[in-house]
């Protein structure tokens, strides 16, 4: 109990820690080369206690260890990257559902022009049809695309890729015979 209380008591420190206006002022950084942090496939954020230094983020990929917690206020040195979230569950990188990537897109204005615009299920999944650009493509439930099954959005109206998604998850189940009989648009032939 007495390690509960304690825990809480620091979390509750580190959100309290409120940097005042001129924290900064005083801060000698280091210089960060960011075309090197960039070139290793890093992303460059404001770090340190109150953000006041760059740093060199590592952007972990799917399925990397990672850690959710911020120590005393102080960012950590990874986070996932794009389109990744840490699962408290398994402390990993996973892809993030469609209604979590279609809150990032929307809540951000500078991702917003060129944006995908996502078409997701009540339970998160991605519908199985999703349009970029001028073309449509056929999905899974987690976004990825499956091969083949790919039209110009002008020609995808009745583009369904029920029979597209029906064979990519029996094929994830070992099957290798060829039992469904897809059009170009994944639909079931008849």
């Amino acid at each position: 109990m007495k390690i509960f209380v304690l825990l809480a008591c620091c979390a509750a420190a580190a959100n309290a820690l409120v940097c005042p206006p001129d924290a900064c002022k005083g801060a000698t950084c280091t210089l960060l080369d960011e075309q090197a942090c960039l070139a290793k496939g890093g992303a460059v954020r404001p770090g340190g206690m109150c953000g006041c230094c760059d740093v060199c983020i590592t952007l972990l990929k799917e399925g990397d260890k990672c850690i959710q917690l911020l120590l005393l206020g102080v960012p950590a040195t990874a986070e996932c990257g794009e389109g990744l979230k840490c699962s408290p569950e398994s402390q990993t990188c996973v892809k993030k559902n469609c209604l979590e990537r279609k809150a990032d897109f929307e809540g951000n204005l500078l991702t917003r022009v060129g944006a995908p615009k996502l078409n997701c299920e009540d339970n998160g999944d991605y519908s199985p049809k999703q349009c970029l650009g001028s073309k449509c493509m056929c999905v899974t439930k987690k976004g990825d695309r499956i091969s083949n099954y790919m039209v110009n959005i002008w020609e995808a109206l009745d583009m369904g890729c029920e029979c597209a998604r029906a064979e990519y998850e029996y094929s994830q189940k070992g099957g290798n015979d060829k039992p469904f009989n897809c059009d170009s648009k994944g639909n079931y032939f008849g």
